[in-house]
Parts: structure tokens; C-alpha cells; sequence
């Protein structure tokens, strides 16, 4: 995944962001609520009804939307970054996801 920051100031030393707190807030989410989840969208009338028998290493994550790349990288764009990067200076306008070395799905702000 690539994400694009922009920010109106720079920090004291010239960065729109650190890359390594960039990094840091992602993988938290990331690692918290997607790595080794199974994703489920919520109107998913096979696996909703039986999604608390399943195994996983995880609990699944519910989506409000059929999680295609292209949807996940809206709803990170939309949804996630601005409330896990509200404490920092910036906002985050592009999100490219890779779904392998030859396919990706970009989203972006207007």
C-alpha cells in the first residue's frame, strides 16, 4: 500500500510527516483490525449468519461495503486515516493498494 500525506506546514525539519510515525499509525490499525481477519460484509447472507461458528485466529471484521480492494481503499481514505491521523497536521488524499505486483486500486480525494 502507498499513502499520500500533504500537509499546509512543514515540521521544524522540513517533513510533511515522519515516515516512520506514518508507518507506525497504519500497521497499528492494520495489525488491529485487518491482518489475519477474515473480512465480512454485513450483507453477506452465507457468512453472517454462521460467522460465530467459523475459526479464525482473529475476530472478523464486519464491512459496511463488499470488501473489494477498491473499497477498502475508499474506506481507508474516507473512514480510517482521517480518525487515526486527526491528532497530526496533515490529511491523507491518495491511497494505492496493491492486490499483487501487477494489480492495483487507487483512491483519492477530489
Amino acid at each position: 500500500m502507498f499513502v499520500h500525506a500533504r500537509s499546509n506546514e512543514l515540521d521544524n525539519i522540513g517533513r510533511v510527516i515522519d515516515f516512520s510515525v506514518l508507518k507506525s499509525v497504519i500497521d497499528k490499525w492494520i495489525d488491529t483490525h485487518w491482518d489475519h481477519a477474515f473480512l465480512i460484509y454485513e450483507q453477506d447472507t452465507l457468512l453472517m449468519p454462521i460467522r460465530t461458528t467459523l475459526s479464525f485466529q482473529k475476530p472478523a471484521f464486519i464491512c459496511k461495503f463488499n470488501p473489494t480492494a477498491e473499497n477498502m481503499a475508499k474506506f481507508l481514505l474516507n473512514e480510517v486515516f482521517p480518525d487515526i491521523f486527526s491528532k497530526y497536521p496533515i490529511k491523507i488524499f491518495k491511497v494505492e493498494l496493491w492486490e499483487s505486483e501487477n494489480n492495483r486500486v487507487v483512491a483519492a480525494l477530489v
